[in-house]
């Protein structure tokens, strides 16, 4: 995803929340102002707004959490999107929003789901998690692998572990072609890319589902 579809997609969803609440711009605008004067740093013009709507700009990341509130989400929810691998398993989280992905970090897990598990716990008392979304690799030609089977057996320990939360699977057949594609857009060195490219797919895994729930 590039920059500019990123700005276009972060407007959408923002609007749709917006539209789903019965607010005009100018509703929104005024309740993530209060309490605040024009000269404020963190004062929004209703210029501004369309302009982020539009595509056209972004609103800092720290300002997220009072967006959420203005929007009617709560600010410590999350999604916490999974590229499970062999060696390393990538982490993506959302926003408070549950607008973007976001890229969180790679477990260097060596063949240990006990090691991921770990990890998971940690992050959990961290984040507020809702969702478990975990990629789910098929082949191209739509049949399953001996990979497939290996992270269905992965997805049921989550489901007897977090049997509170939510667990999602996304077809992720073309998330590492994309996450590769986006490093060489980047630039990204070739060490680099080793470290990063799980969790620019684990990115892909929760965008894939962010989008289908918005369509839905």
């Amino acid at each position: 995803m590039t920059y500019k579809v990123f700005l276009k997609d972060l407007g959408n969803k923002l609007k749709m929340q917006r539209k789903k609440l019965g607010l005009t711009q100018s509703e929104l605008v005024e309740k993530i102002n209060k309490g605040l004067n024009k000269n404020d740093d963190d004062y929004l013009s209703d210029k501004q707004m369309s302009r982020v709507e539009c595509g056209e700009n972004a609103t800092r990341l720290d300002k997220f959490v009072k967006w959420a509130l203005a929007l009617e989400k709560t600010p410590d929810y999350f999604l916490l999107g999974i590229d499970y691998g062999d060696a390393r398993t990538g982490i993506s989280i959302t926003d408070a929003l549950n607008i973007t992905a976001q890229g969180l970090e790679t477990i260097n897990n060596k063949g240990s789901d006990k090691v991921i598990l770990k990890r998971l716990d940690e992050l959990f008392s961290i984040y507020e998690v809702d969702t478990i979304v975990i990629g789910r690799p098929i082949n191209m030609n739509g049949t399953e692998s001996e990979r497939t089977e290996i992270t269905d057996k992965f997805i049921h320990k989550l489901k007897c572990k977090y049997n509170t939360l939510k667990i999602e699977t996304i077809d992720e057949r073309l998330t590492t072609v994309a996450a590769h594609k986006t490093m060489n857009l980047l630039d990204v060195n070739k060490y680099k890319k080793k470290n990063i490219v799980d969790t620019i797919s684990a990115v892909y895994i929760l965008e894939t589902y962010l989008n289908k729930i918005k369509v839905n």
